[in-house]
Protein backbone atom coordinates (compact mmCIF):
# COMPACT_ATOMS: atom_id res chain seq x y z
CA UNK A 1 0.00 0.00 0.00
CA UNK A 2 1.37 3.42 -0.95
CA UNK A 3 0.65 6.28 1.41
CA UNK A 4 -0.26 9.77 0.25
CA UNK A 5 2.93 11.13 1.83
CA UNK A 6 5.02 8.68 -0.21
CA UNK A 7 3.17 9.66 -3.40
CA UNK A 8 3.84 13.35 -2.67
CA UNK A 9 7.51 12.68 -1.92
CA UNK A 10 7.90 10.68 -5.15
CA UNK A 11 6.18 13.39 -7.17
CA UNK A 12 8.40 16.07 -5.61
CA UNK A 13 11.53 14.04 -6.37
CA UNK A 14 10.49 13.54 -10.00
CA UNK A 15 9.70 17.23 -10.42
CA UNK A 16 13.05 18.21 -8.95
CA UNK A 17 15.33 15.55 -10.45
CA UNK A 18 13.91 13.74 -13.47
CA UNK A 19 14.33 15.23 -16.95
CA UNK A 20 11.69 14.56 -19.59
CA UNK A 21 11.22 15.24 -23.30
CA UNK A 22 8.16 14.91 -25.48
CA UNK A 23 8.33 13.76 -29.11
CA UNK A 24 5.39 14.49 -31.38
CA UNK A 25 4.66 12.49 -34.52
CA UNK A 26 2.45 14.20 -37.06
CA UNK A 27 0.11 12.47 -39.51
CA UNK A 28 2.45 12.32 -42.46
CA UNK A 29 4.02 9.24 -44.00
CA UNK A 30 7.53 9.79 -42.64
CA UNK A 31 6.45 10.46 -39.05
CA UNK A 32 3.94 7.62 -39.09
CA UNK A 33 6.63 5.18 -40.23
CA UNK A 34 8.99 6.36 -37.48
CA UNK A 35 6.23 6.12 -34.87
CA UNK A 36 5.32 2.59 -35.97
CA UNK A 37 9.00 1.56 -35.84
CA UNK A 38 9.45 3.04 -32.38
CA UNK A 39 6.33 1.33 -31.03
CA UNK A 40 7.66 -2.04 -32.25
CA UNK A 41 10.66 -1.76 -29.92
CA UNK A 42 10.50 -3.66 -26.62
CA UNK A 43 11.67 -0.68 -24.56
CA UNK A 44 11.27 2.63 -26.38
CA UNK A 45 13.15 4.65 -23.75
CA UNK A 46 16.19 2.38 -23.83
CA UNK A 47 16.06 2.24 -27.63
CA UNK A 48 16.18 6.04 -27.90
CA UNK A 49 18.93 6.27 -25.28
CA UNK A 50 21.00 3.67 -27.15
CA UNK A 51 20.70 5.71 -30.37
CA UNK A 52 21.87 8.81 -28.52
CA UNK A 53 24.81 6.91 -26.98
CA UNK A 54 25.87 5.64 -30.41
CA UNK A 55 25.62 9.13 -31.88
CA UNK A 56 27.64 10.61 -29.01
CA UNK A 57 30.29 7.90 -29.45
CA UNK A 58 30.49 8.59 -33.20
CA UNK A 59 30.83 12.35 -32.57
CA UNK A 60 33.85 11.73 -30.32
CA UNK A 61 35.60 9.70 -33.01
CA UNK A 62 35.43 12.44 -35.66
CA UNK A 63 38.58 14.58 -36.05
Amino acid sequence: MTYDSQKRATAAYRKRSVKQLVIRFYPNENDENMYAWLKEQDNTTEYIKSLIRKDMHNERELP
